[in-house]
């Protein structure tokens, strides 16, 4: 099973026992959305399956699924101003990996252009592509704006 997929039982039964409602929703909800995507037509063309015929979603694709509802609590908590929502959001987060700084990302730039050489606005895509396969958690904003930076 996928890592976070394969531990949300126990997490929910933990949150059931500590009677945290917010980690209970936030488990449930993110098991209820796997439940979607495994059973969506993507999610059958991209789910492995176990011996037991479990459909097992790919890592990268959890921690897509994670991160849009995170992003989701957490931008409608801000708008709305709903704590209850931030609160939820929180659970998310311990799945996130740590987003790569400004810093990681122009010293990845660097290693592209040592290994490459200068490249041009044409070869943008490139660098940008390169930059983001060095991480596993980076905004791809901030990769092209100081990727465009550093056009020679």
């Amino acid at each position: 099973m996928g890592k976070i997929q394969s531990m949300l039982p126990k997490l929910i039964v933990e949150a059931m026992k500590e009677k945290n409602t917010f980690k209970k929703n936030a488990y449930t909800n993110l098991k209820t959305a796997f439940l979607n995507y495994t059973t969506s037509k993507e999610g059958v063309k991209e789910c492995t399956v176990d011996d037991k015929g479990t459909r097992i979603i790919p890592d990268a694709k959890e921690l897509a699924i994670v991160k849009k509802m995170h992003t989701e609590l957490v931008e409608n908590g801000k708008q709305y101003n709903m704590n209850d929502y931030l609160e939820e959001a929180k659970y998310y987060e311990p799945f996130i990996p740590q987003s790569a700084s400004q810093q990681d990302v122009a010293a990845a730039i660097e290693r592209y252009i040592a290994e490459n050489g200068a490249y041009d606005q044409k070869q943008m895509g490139l660098v940008i592509k390169y930059v983001k396969s060095q991480f596993e958690n980076v905004d791809g904003a901030m990769v092209a704006n100081e990727v465009k930076a550093r056009i020679k």
